[in-house]
């Protein structure tokens, strides 16, 4: 059955006035994704406190807002088969897991940012560029995050997973400079019709 917020809380006041003090909140600057996610996240790491491993599954997603005409502050996430450009945002997130049998736990970071078209840097070679100024620097941003909230996890081992657009240089540099978690790289490889996923530990 369809509810209102309200009516979902039902008798939880604390709950019901946080909201409305969300809505209502007078600096909508500091309303920011990393200021709505922290209570969440506080409450990822006591779920992993008790483990001794788990997996932290990073990955980007698209998502597609060209339908909404009037919303401002998009980028262009990508092109159909018309070459129409797909506006939207690239959302970077941090999902932990447990080790044994997957259990989510919780979300241990995320960023969300609209992709621009640079034309200055059309046919140049991408290695001339500082990796602070590229997209791929956000991987770096999120492991250097797990790698921080390590530290208040002594007893948990945070293994760190991610896909293909993990296959950079400064990545694998940085996690052996600070190696108090684990980085593997997952990879799908198709045999016959079966496609199979295996895993590389980065040194």
């Amino acid at each position: 059955a369809e509810q209102t917020l309200v009516q979902a809380l039902k008798a939880d006041t604390a709950a019901v006035t946080g909201y409305y003090r969300f809505v209502d909140h007078p600096n909508h600057e500091s309303l920011c994704l990393d200021t709505i996610l922290q209570p969440h996240v506080q409450r990822t790491l006591r779920r992993m406190a008790p483990l001794p491993r788990v997996l932290v599954v990073h990955d980007e997603t698209d998502l597609n807002f060209s339908s909404l005409a009037e919303c401002e502050g998009l980028g262009v996430v990508g092109k159909n088969q018309t070459q129409t450009e797909t506006q939207g945002l690239r959302l970077h997130s941090s999902f932990v897991v447990s080790e044994t049998t997957g259990l989510p736990l919780g979300l241990l970071g995320a960023s969300c940012f609209a992709p621009e078209l640079k034309p200055e840097r059309k046919g140049k070679d991408s290695r001339n560029f500082p990796i602070e100024e590229k997209e791929t620097f956000r991987w770096i941003e999120s492991l250097r995050q797990t790698m921080e909230l390590s530290k208040r996890l002594p007893q948990t081992r945070l293994i760190n997973v991610m896909d293909r657009e993990a296959d950079f240089f400064e990545l694998f540099h940085e996690r052996r400079e600070n190696p108090c978690v684990d980085l593997l790289r997952s990879e799908e490889r198709r045999v016959g019709k079966e496609c199979r996923s295996r895993w590389s530990p980065y040194h």
